[in-house]
């Protein structure tokens, strides 16, 4: 590569299209082998794919249980896959085979102090086993307790730190015990001692511990035998009858610490309400009449499949199991899984986000290339990566029935997505190289920046209420999403303009090409936003009965107005000229980050829905990247003028002299 920038090896600096080419096959090579390596199973023979249809509850959204999967997997180790499993491998082994899962390293640790404090060795890839960090249970105990007592301002990293691990510890155990009532115990295995009491009515294989739902479906002989034990006195129990009681005290005591933790996915519906319950709270709500539960029955052929490796028997009694629960009369009725799964086996905006990488390498070596192959190859590839935008986008919409720009992580899509559009545009108009660069790198970066918000949860969750209404709403959001991605995309550009005007001073052509297309792209930026603004003053006045509340996230907007209509004065009155319209345009980037994701961390107003504890962090490094580089740019052109290497060009006279 060093070659291929130099001045002297002309042939090498015109024909970079084969090592692009070499890059490119190493590229999507190493990443579709990963792909395969990630997809393989952890016993080859075994697939646990049917697995992924079965329909779970949580916090008010069926899913399929392989969206649950990839949601957790991405909760506690911030990945999709692990090691060469799948989401779903691994979270079938947590419920199936919990002893074995343990030794998955799924615990991501990010600040590495406290791993250190903790005692655990250090991870190259920050990343724990449950059995790794059992051994500092008591530790993270005590520093939890310390850190919890705190509000979040008072907490430092460190406790922050601590109390995700021990938020994400609690909701592991709670999945690897969630099939645990069919795991042998042997606190429930009793020898024949006496032939009064027939074991062989306990658990049918005496060479195996019984398990509690073993001990579950035989409730009705120990409540039978303690009856009769009630009426002897207890000098004259014989052994057999004091393992009875034994047995219906270890009984009693586990009913009574029954909880209903997740997963939930069994729905009950009874007098005219529907209740979805884990197997715990099953057995909890319906104590032995739940061992004859169907769906109760088609869990434990699951597991006993499973773990016999049997693939008929397990697809059969995965099959089995959802037939039954789609069989209760729900309303509404349990959704198809097939799109989300679609969804999920895309994986879309992630190969996008590799498409736009890929294209802007190819966009910045087109700027030191006269091979003409590497630019229409760069716009190729951001084709294909809106086009897999444009199908995750609409598999959203189909899926949960609403615009796909209700949170977070869906306003960062949307936004990419809009930013790809909009260099695309600039390319067709021959704004080059300014256009790939911009639909591929800011494209890339709201990717990867939507991404970081899918590890805080699942992505389609429930609509607040107040989102969930009409038209003016959509409209709202629509408008005011185009709005930012203009005016993060003019911010993107005026980063650009500035740099080209401190490397390339001597080139005005490029310079006022690129001023040009901050200032277009401003201009639509701040179109929208007023669009967006004032269509948001009419849901506002639909939904709480007011047009306009001077809510944070209201005043945010206008904000963002009033700079651009200063900075469009200023233009027009020729006030400031390219640097200074760039400049204006980083300002707004600024102020919409502010709008976008500053208003939410306040914690206050109507328009506080998107809280996330790592977006304080995100904006803080932005606005601190803003500082430096607009620092850096003063400190370089001060220093270029004062070395004399930039001269103001000379103004003619009124005579034209």
């Amino acid at each position: 590569m060093a070659d291929s920038r130099s001045h002297t090896t002309s042939h090498s600096l015109r024909s970079p299209l084969p090592a692009v080419m070499l890059f490119i096959t190493a590229v999507f090579g190493g990443l579709f082998s990963s792909f395969d390596a990630a997809a393989a199973p952890l016993s080859p023979p075994f697939s646990v794919g049917s697995l992924g249809s079965i329909i779970i509850l949580e916090n008010g959204r069926k899913k399929p249980l392989d969206t649950y999967a990839r949601n957790k997997l991405l909760q506690f180790s911030g990945k999709r896959h692990i090691a060469k499993a799948s989401a779903l491998e691994w979270l079938s082994r947590l419920f199936f085979d919990p002893m074995r899962g343990d030794f998955d390293k799924v615990f991501l640790i990010n600040n590495p102090e406290v791993a250190h404090t903790l005692g655990i060795a250090p991870q190259r890839n920050r990343r724990y086993s449950y059995a790794a960090l059992s051994h500092a249970a008591e530790a993270i105990q005590r520093y939890y307790s310390s850190a919890e007592n705190k509000t979040a301002e008072q907490q430092a990293p460190f406790e922050k730190e601590i109390i995700r691990i021990y938020a994400n510890l609690t909701e592991y155990r709670m999945l690897a015990s969630a099939f645990s009532f069919l795991e042998p115990d042997d606190d429930f295995h009793v020898p024949a001692v006496d032939s009064m009491v027939s074991l062989p009515d306990i658990v049918s294989d005496p060479d195996r511990a019984p398990s509690f739902f073993d001990m579950l479906q035989q409730n009705h002989f120990l409540a039978e035998h303690m009856t009769r034990i009630q009426q002897l006195h207890a000098d004259s129990l014989s052994a057999a009858d004091k393992a009875i009681v034994r047995l219906t005290h270890k009984m009693y005591r586990i009913s009574g610490s029954i909880g209903d933790s997740p997963p939930h996915l069994i729905p009950v519906f009874e007098q005219g309400h529907e209740t979805w319950m884990s197997p715990w709270g099953l057995i909890g709500s319906q104590r032995s009449a739940a061992a004859g539960n169907p769906a109760m029955q088609a869990i434990v052929k699951i597991r006993d499949a499973y773990l016999r490796g049997n693939q008929a028997s397990f697809d059969n009694a995965v099959a089995s199991f959802d037939t039954i629960v789609r069989s209760i009369r729900l309303t509404p009725p349990l959704p198809d899984p097939s799109l989300e799964l679609l969804y999920n086996k895309i994986n879309a905006f992630f190969l996008a986000k590799i498409l736009l990488g890929l294209a802007a390498l190819l966009a910045l070596i087109a700027l030191f290339s006269t091979c003409r192959a590497v630019s229409p190859a760069s716009t190729v590839t951001i084709a294909a990566a809106w086009v897999l935008c444009t199908v995750g986008i609409v598999l959203r919409v189909l899926i949960m029935h609403h615009p796909p720009i209700t949170n977070l992580y869906e306003t960062f899509i949307f936004v990419a997505w809009s930013m790809m559009i909009i260099g695309m545009f600039l390319e067709f108009i021959r704004i080059r190289p300014i256009g790939l660069l911009t639909a591929s790198l800011a494209g890339f970066i709201f990717l990867h920046v939507a991404g970081r918000y899918a590890a805080d949860g699942d992505t389609m969750g429930m609509l607040a209420a107040i989102l969930d209404s009409g038209f003016w709403l959509t409209t709202h959001i629509i408008t005011i999403s185009l709005g930012y991605a203009g005016c993060m995309a003019a911010g993107f550009i005026g980063h650009i303009y500035l740099a080209q005007r401190l490397l390339f001073p001597r080139k005005p052509d490029s310079l006022t090409s690129t001023s040009r297309a901050v200032y277009g792209v401003f201009a639509f930026g701040l179109l929208f936003t007023v669009i967006g603004t004032v269509t948001g003053g009419m849901w506002a006045d639909q939904a709480w009965g007011r047009f306009w509340g001077w809510d944070p996230k209201e005043n945010g907007a206008l904000l963002i107005i009033l700079w651009g209509l200063i900075v469009f004065h200023y233009r027009r009155s020729r006030g400031i000229a390219g640097i200074g319209l760039s400049i204006g345009a980083i300002g707004a980037a600024v102020l919409v980050m502010c709008t976008w994701i500053g208003v939410n961390l306040l914690g206050t107003g109507l328009h506080s829905y998107g809280f996330t504890t790592s977006g304080a962090k995100m904006l803080t490094g932005y606005a601190g990247f803003e500082a430096l580089f607009l620092a850096a740019f003063g400190a370089g052109l001060w220093m270029r003028r004062g070395m004399g290497m930039e001269r103001p060009k000379p103004v003619k006279s009124a005579t034209g002299k």
